[in-house]
């Protein structure tokens, strides 16, 4: 009798073992479906900000008054936005064949001051103003550099369309870092002075191909936040925002984390 509820305490053992796999796999099929839906998506960001650069020095040429160090700062964006794109399609293809992203322990301030040179040019084309407020200090987190970095440049560029496609005087995106809003972790913000989001559309931000711009597919902040989630982390929309948007979301820090410049 003993050797009978043994043996089926095993083979229980290994239905929940096969079970626990099979669901583990449907997991990372799903978020690896919705990754290579939406790289696609993400790909146009860089190419169009690639398209705007390249014209701008192709304008200051056609004028024949050549600014060397203007066109060396084209070149140089046009450049970083080439390697945002190889970045990400890389990073799409680890994931697709390991079923996961490379997750280690990152220097938080350094990673959002590129996002910040990634983003900055783009910005001051469309004369908007780019607030970096960041602390001297921030503990490091745990987590794939390019999928947290695509989070970050998808909130700013979503909120830099908000801007253009609105009436607003004042044009401003501000990106802050708070360490006091949840315990364990670190909120990354992005606020901007555009219209907000409408009430209709507030249910449905986070699904795919629900989209509040007439040309959007609505992947980014569907595949936003499936890396946040992934990452052990939430993103938010702001209701109490007074105006324009704010999105925010969090990361957990790495154990010991200490402080990085």
């Amino acid at each position: 009798e003993r050797r009978r509820i043994s043996t089926q305490l095993e083979e229980s053992h290994v239905r929940l073992r096969d079970s626990q796999a099979a669901l583990l796999q449907a997991s990372r099929l799903s978020l690896a479906s919705e990754m290579a839906a939406a790289v696609a998506h993400e790909i146009n960001q860089p190419l169009s900000s690639i398209r705007s650069f390249v014209r701008a020095a192709r304008r200051n040429l056609d004028k024949g008054r050549i600014s060397h160090a203007q066109l060396k700062a084209d070149m140089d964006s046009a450049v970083k936005e080439v390697d945002t794109a190889d970045n990400l399609i890389r990073e799409t293809r680890k994931f697709l064949e390991r079923g996961d992203g490379n997750k280690e322990k990152l220097n938080l301030r350094q990673l959002l001051l590129t996002c910040s040179d990634l983003i900055a040019p783009e910005l001051n084309a469309s004369a908007i103003r780019w607030e970096l407020h960041l602390p001297e200090k921030l503990p490091q987190v745990v987590g794939n550099a390019m999928q947290i970095q695509q989070v970050v440049l998808n909130l700013v560029r979503n909120a830099k369309e908000a801007i253009l496609d609105g009436s607003s005087k004042v044009r401003r995106i501000e990106l802050s870092v708070a360490l006091e809003s949840r315990p364990g972790h670190v909120e990354i913000a992005v606020s901007d002075t555009g219209p907000g989001i409408k009430s209709e559309v507030k249910a449905m931000l986070f699904k795919p191909l629900k989209s509040s711009k007439s040309h959007g597919l609505g992947l980014g902040l569907s595949l936003s936040n499936t890396i946040v989630t992934s990452h052990g982390g939430e993103i938010s929309y702001d209701e109490a925002a007074s105006s324009g948007a704010r999105f925010s979301f969090t990361l957990p820090l790495s154990p010991n984390a200490g402080l990085s410049r």
